[in-house]
């Protein structure tokens, strides 16, 4: 993917995460940097974590959603890099978690 296009990327998704009404204020600046980590971590700066730390967050806590964010990331790529799939018994838990639409719509992106 072209830096170009991650960047409309993540511009769409912290777009979707300003419109929401679901979020509070810190739980949507956690999303915007969790977003901007893990699509495009080259462009992250001081100011990405002064904004955090505006929001009221400590500097433990953006180490842990920083830790949690590149954990994830990594444990996504490890997956995809060596093919591997759910296990059928665990289908229930994901469409718990998840939801059935979003489960088939994940499978569907993650098979290329």
């Amino acid at each position: 993917m072209d830096d170009g296009s991650l960047d409309d990327r993540v511009r769409g998704l912290v777009s979707v995460v300003d419109e929401t009404e679901v979020l509070c204020a810190q739980d949507a600046a956690i999303v915007k940097h969790a977003i901007v980590l893990a699509l495009s971590p080259g462009k992250m700066k001081a100011d990405h974590l002064e904004r955090l730390r505006a929001h009221g967050l400590s500097d433990l806590e953006i180490h842990d959603v920083t830790h949690v964010v590149c954990c994830f990331s990594y444990m996504n790529r490890l997956a995809d890099g060596l093919g591997v799939s759910m296990l059928d018994d665990r289908r229930d838990v994901a469409i718990d978690l998840l939801g059935e639409a979003e489960l088939i719509a994940h499978e569907t992106w993650s098979s290329g």
